[in-house]
């Protein structure tokens, strides 16, 4: 199999659009984190500690800062509002460091321009001397890496959906903490063959706006034991008109159809349009990578449809990008982390929240292990483990490279049986696949880390 050097969001590095990532919808959550014209969000956050009462801000020790790369602008600001409130809900639930608290500073990505986050990592070392630096997506995890040997401090993306971060690009000092596109080309295999495999060997099409996305998602399906060759459909970026492809779609033969549509007011649309088209009764609707509750489902942050949700309950997702809050919500620490949050923001964790939990737990649990100093702090972050509310086992970064070991979830859509944390609807997992089953090897991925 092979895959192209942006993964599953694109092959275009510079502009590289992440199914996970991008998102056309409007953006409104219940606080504003940055307000026009203003450089960066500084968050102080005072912690609630492992009893889960809020600490006082009474150290004279000086706050540990780290860096957040998050879109706060733009058409890619829901995604970035993500990435902050499930860093902050975190430190919050992890508590003070050595009566430290943890003082994150947000900077705009520009829309996943790498050059703005090269821009910006630096800033947040030399401006504000952070320790590290979580968030970043698509190509703002490139921009990061290319001046990585400049501000040697730790970073670790959160949506790095481009290969060579963890292949011929990868980085001493960088970490992708989520799945990268050769997991996703792993889970989906393995979840196809739980899930479906007498339709393996149907005639399948993919569907999208991003050409780049739609044929890596073909080449991965293509790559399924027993599967028969997937046809591609592309409509231009950001279609919400579907009309004339699903009509293509219902003429094609095809039993399924695999969603690769941006994340966005055009996924929703999608789901509607061939609902009330009828193709749902024609063919199985699949979602490789599954889709984000804060922009179709109501609830979770923004105005959503009855009616996409409707579509959602009728299709299946192979593998969820951040698994889901009902699976946090399986442990004690997890549970606390789940009612911070809503507590917080008003709605439970997304998808994107619970990936940059996990991540900044991982780094705060290095700097209780390790300290401040980056190269300690780095050699923690890659050589150890770390138990965190994300998964029931811990997590470690792969043995000799820059992919951290993370499962893949494979999972439903439901209505709950009563409402929790405002919402009736959510993902429930219906199984894991452990690191080892989807991670390769860092040799595997083409990744060789020289010293930092």
């Amino acid at each position: 199999m092979m895959l192209t050097n942006t993964g599953p969001r694109g092959n275009r590095p510079s502009t590289a659009t992440s199914l996970r990532g991008r998102t056309r919808g409007p953006a409104v959550g219940p606080r504003k984190i940055l307000a026009a014209g203003i450089a960066a969000a500084v968050i102080l956050v005072t912690g609630c500690g492992s009893s889960g009462s809020v600490a006082q801000v009474s150290s004279s020790k000086d706050p540990i800062t780290v860096g957040i790369i998050a879109d706060m602008t733009g058409s890619t600001k829901t995604i970035g509002e993500q990435f902050i409130n499930g860093s902050e809900a975190a430190a919050k639930v992890f508590g003070p460091i050595d009566g430290r608290s943890v003082k994150f500073v947000a900077e705009d990505g520009g829309d996943f321009s790498a050059s703005t986050a090269a821009a910006k990592v630096i800033q947040l070392k030399t401006q504000y001397d952070a320790t590290a630096v979580l968030g970043m997506a698509s190509s703002e995890c490139e921009g990061a890496i290319s001046v990585a040997g400049r501000v040697q401090i730790p970073m670790i993306g959160n949506s790095c959906s481009i290969q060579d971060v963890v292949g011929s690009n990868c980085n001493y000092w960088f970490i992708n903490g989520a799945p990268s596109p050769a997991e996703d080309a792993k889970a989906m295999a393995i979840s196809a063959q739980k899930q479906f495999p007498g339709l393996i060997g149907q005639k399948w099409v993919v569907i999208g706006d991003d050409p780049g996305w739609s044929e890596s998602v073909a080449q991965y399906w293509d790559s399924v034991p027993g599967a028969s060759h997937a046809g591609v459909q592309i409509a231009p970026f950001g279609t919400v008109d579907w009309t004339p492809y699903i009509a293509k779609l219902k003429a094609s033969g095809a039993r399924a159809v695999l969603v690769a549509v941006s994340w966005g007011v055009q996924y929703a649309a999608f789901l509607q349009q061939a609902s009330a088209a009828g193709l749902f009764k024609q063919m199985q609707i699949v979602a490789p990578v599954g889709f984000p509750e804060n922009s179709m489902v109501p609830g979770y942050g923004t105005a959503a449809s009855s009616s996409t949700v409707q579509a959602l309950l009728a299709t299946k997702v192979l593998s969820q990008y951040g698994g889901s809050w009902t699976y946090v919500n399986q442990t004690p620490t997890g549970k606390r982390f789940n009612e911070l949050f809503y507590k917080s923001y008003g709605y439970p964790p997304t998808t994107q929240a619970n990936v940059a939990m996990a991540d900044t737990w991982m780094l705060l649990s290095a700097i209780k292990a390790a300290g401040t100093d980056p190269h300690k702090l780095m050699q923690a972050l890659t050589t150890r483990s770390f138990q965190t509310p994300d998964w029931t086992q811990p997590l470690s970064v792969q043995a000799g490279g820059r992919q951290l070991n993370v499962p893949a979830f494979a999972t439903t859509f439901e209505k709950l049986a009563q409402p929790q944390y405002g919402v009736s609807y959510a993902n429930k997992v219906l199984f894991v696949m452990p690191p080892s089953s989807v991670v390769g090897s860092a040799s595997s991925y083409g990744c060789h880390v020289s010293g930092g």
